[in-house]
């Protein structure tokens, strides 16, 4: 009976080889979907970057907005040589912080006539 129960408690170095070979796979599955988690939070902050960034289109339609407002807060007066400071009380983001994406630049022009982008194809 003795000899049965040492038997029993000692483990088998088969069974301990298949133990530690079954630990070194877990590890490295658990790497790899670490791994796979990184890239996917990556590439999901790139697509979210991307898409949040305003696109010239929606800023020229923000800039037109404004003189909108400017205009019926003004009454209908001085509407040929609208500035950005007239513009500013209206503008959401700061006017140097509007940017095309592409590197054009924004022209206000005068009330009934859309702002424009200076870079080509960039209108409303």
């Amino acid at each position: 009976m003795r000899f049965l129960n040492s038997a029993v408690s000692r483990p088998c170095p088969e069974t301990h080889e298949q133990n530690v070979s079954m630990k070194k796979k877990q590890i490295t599955i658990l790497a790899v979907l670490c791994a796979v988690v990184i890239v996917a939070l990556l590439v999901g902050l790139a697509v979210f970057i991307r898409t949040c960034r305003p696109s010239c289109a929606s800023n020229l339609v923000h800039i037109d907005t404004c003189k909108e407002q400017f205009a019926l807060a003004s009454g209908g007066t001085n509407l040929s040589e609208i500035s950005v400071e007239d513009l500013e009380p209206w503008l959401d983001t700061p006017w140097r912080e509007l940017r095309c994406p592409k590197g054009g630049i924004y022209s206000i022009n005068e009330y009934g006539v859309d702002p424009t982008c200076s870079h080509p194809g960039h209108t409303l």
